[in-house]
């Protein structure tokens, strides 16, 4: 009786180590997935011209890209206010929305640019190694 109690208690210990190392692989391989940064809206005739990433790797990375375009600041909001939630004031304009397969963006149109075009930045927050959003 002692033995059979003894082969159940091994067996449980067995499957259990079993059961932790198979999902210490499988959040291995997510955190590694989450390591990359996610899509996000770029508007159509935008150009980057800077790019700034901080913490990949990190709880909760950060990449900055800054966009210029040919096209007046109306059609870049007109663009993503289709595909995110948009607040207007008097400083900028503000749009946040869903990266693709997880994250968020945040796009802040300069206001007040001299010259021709526009100028926008775009900032993408995710949690690294962590559950999807």
């Amino acid at each position: 009786m002692v033995r059979k109690s003894l082969r159940v208690v091994g067996l449980s210990l067995i499957f259990l180590f079993l059961c932790l190392g198979t999902c210490g692989i499988a959040t291995l391989i997510q955190c590694e997935m989450v390591k990359a940064k996610p899509e996000v809206l770029i508007y159509p005739n935008a150009v980057l011209i800077q790019e700034n990433t901080v913490g990949l790797g990190g709880s909760r990375p950060y990449v900055a890209e800054h966009y210029t375009s040919v096209d007046a600041p109306e059609k870049i909001v007109e663009f993503f206010e289709q595909h995110s939630t948009c607040v207007f004031n008097a400083r900028r304009n503000y749009c946040r929305g869903s990266a693709t397969p997880y994250g968020t963006f945040d796009v802040y149109l300069e206001t007040g640019v001299s010259g021709n075009g526009s100028r926008y930045l775009l900032e993408i927050n995710w949690d690294a190694c962590a559950w999807f959003e």
